[in-house]
């Protein structure tokens, strides 16, 4: 269960790597920047779900 999250995770931040590089290429100066937020926490996520893969709930920031 936990690849297949990590999959739709990197899939994500995929695409926000490519709407991050479609709208500086367009200029759009706002947007990536909101754009990048999302990233990082896409990003984060999947950390967190690979810390999790790897059995460490405590490490992930997921206590109980």
């Amino acid at each position: 269960m936990l690849s297949v999250a990590r999959r739709v995770e990197r899939y994500e931040m995929a695409g926000y790597e490519k709407a991050i590089s479609d709208a500086n290429d367009l200029g759009l100066l706002e947007i990536p920047k909101t754009l990048e937020i999302t990233l990082r926490e896409e990003t984060a996520t999947e950390a967190n779900l690979g810390r999790l893969a790897k059995g460490g709930e405590e490490s992930a920031g997921l206590d109980h």
